[in-house]
């Protein structure tokens, strides 16, 4: 019997264009992630919060017939949310414009309270093992046999924490966006927060890509997925505990007729949470003068730049001889 010499055969079947040759690699991400019952978990708890949402929007609805007593409500939660306040204000000067001012409040408090702390976990459970992995098991060799550069690699990478982190922040805000406007007594209210879809993809946008980034650059980096998730929290941890002690150590100094050490959100940039809150503050519109929140910007623009710098360099590491 012969021998059959099957050699080189074109490929004769459809081809997917270059551009989403990322595609591939984030697809199969996803589908694997999904596998972890505690990611599914997690993604039911973040829905929760925005049903909560939904009832503060009806109830400030409702209670646009009386300014004067959000007003006062307003006074009272500004002992704990110092934005309260220049809300406050605004609606003193202007009473006919409340929904403009409190409607990107109430999405603020969503993206930072409930959605801060679970884009912090859903990070955790998803981003070390995903680069970590394939450098323990040379999965890199069978992704470097194709056609496939170190960018579309890492993009693919990247695109599979963002699809998950998307789920937590930018559908269920549009979701809340589209419940409040349904709640609400009159089509008005779609001319006066029509901006507000565009600030919630942008406030998304800021949240997904320095913390993605970062925390792959962590699991390419460190090489293992327990050290990886280590190192992701303890910033987030420590940076916490020091903006509320160095915040406590300025207000009390303050009380004691003493010159503060410095304005006190400036000590947001100890702390990644604080960091990015103040960047969504502006995003919402609730800080006006970008000027305020500059640093913290330029801390996010450099965190993202090199840890992709650290992404492509270490990815490329092994292929190098």
């Amino acid at each position: 019997m012969p021998l059959h010499d099957l050699g080189y055969r074109r490929w004769s079947g459809p081809r997917n264009p270059q551009f989403f040759r990322w595609w591939v690699i984030a697809q199969t991400g996803v589908r694997l992630a999904w596998g972890s019952r505690w990611l599914r978990r997690l993604l039911v708890l973040a829905w929760l919060p925005a049903a909560l949402c939904g009832v503060a929007f009806f109830a400030l609805e409702k209670s646009l017939t009386e300014p004067s007593q959000m007003v006062r409500v307003l006074r009272i939660m500004s002992r704990n949310y110092p934005q309260a306040d220049l809300v406050a204000d605004e609606l003193e000067k202007n009473p006919s414009q409340a929904r403009v001012a409190l409607w990107p409040m109430v999405l603020l408090t969503f993206f930072r309270l409930p959605q801060g702390v679970i884009t912090v976990m859903l990070v955790a459970l998803i981003a070390p093992p995903l680069i970590a992995r394939d450098l323990r098991s040379r999965a890199y060799l069978l992704y470097f046999s194709r056609p496939i550069t170190r960018l579309e690699y890492v993009f693919g990478k990247i695109a599979v924490v963002a699809a998950y982190l998307l789920m937590v922040t930018l559908v269920p805000g549009i979701a809340l966006y589209v419940l409040g406007v349904a709640l609400s007594p009159e089509f008005a209210v779609v001319y006066d927060t029509w901006d507000l879809p565009l600030r919630v993809a942008a406030a998304s946008i800021i949240v997904i890509i320095p913390t993605v980034t970062f925390a792959l650059a962590l699991s390419a980096l460190l090489g293992e997925s327990r050290y990886a998730t280590f190192c992701w929290f303890a910033p987030w941890v420590l940076g916490f505990v020091a903006f509320v002690s160095m915040t406590a150590m300025n207000e009390t100094r303050m009380l004691r007729g003493r010159n503060p050490l410095l304005i006190s959100n400036k000590w947001s940039l100890l702390s990644p949470y604080h960091t990015l809150g103040e960047v969504q503050t502006w995003v919402f519109g609730i800080e006006k003068d970008f000027a305020n929140v500059a640093a913290e910007a330029c801390l996010l623009s450099v965190v993202t730049f090199f840890s992709m710098i650290v992404l492509l360099r270490k990815v490329a590491a092994p292929m190098r001889v």
